[in-house]
Order: structure tokens, then sequence, then C-alpha cells
């Protein structure tokens, strides 16, 4: 797992290090699901072409509420 910090904040970092990684088969990303997120997930799509690219689409806006309706569905 590698956080890319945000929609724009996938580097050349760590897209140079990704290519390293023979048996990297899938990369799977989790933005906030919202225009910006969506857009981020086909930008990156483009750049990771060689890979399988999937999403988690949260059942809220970002990551903390869909944890925060989580945590309410378990009470």
């Amino acid at each position: 797992m590698i956080s890319c910090f945000g929609t724009k904040g996938l580097t050349d970092k760590i897209a140079e290090a990704s290519s390293h990684l023979k048996e990297l088969e899938e990369i799977i990303f989790c933005f906030d699901n919202d225009d910006a997120g969506k857009k981020a997930v086909k930008k990156y799509a483009e750049e990771f072409k060689n890979f399988k690219v999937s999403t988690v689409e949260l059942p809220s806006k970002d990551v903390n509420e869909a944890l925060q309706l989580c945590d309410e569905i378990s009470l």
C-alpha cells in the first residue's frame, strides 16, 4: 500500500518505484467519491496502463465519512 497524498499527489518518485515492483499486477486507488477523485482515477489509469487499475467506490464522500458509517452500523 502506498499513499499518493491526494488526487494530485502521486509523485514521480512513487511512479518510478512502482515500475520496479516486478510482481505488481494491479493498482487500486481509493480517492474521495467526488469529481476530483473520479478524475484522478482516470488520469492515473492512463499513467499506469500497463497494470490493471481498480478503484474503491466509497458509500459516502470520503474515507472518514465511510468509516463513521461503518462505526454506526456496528453499534
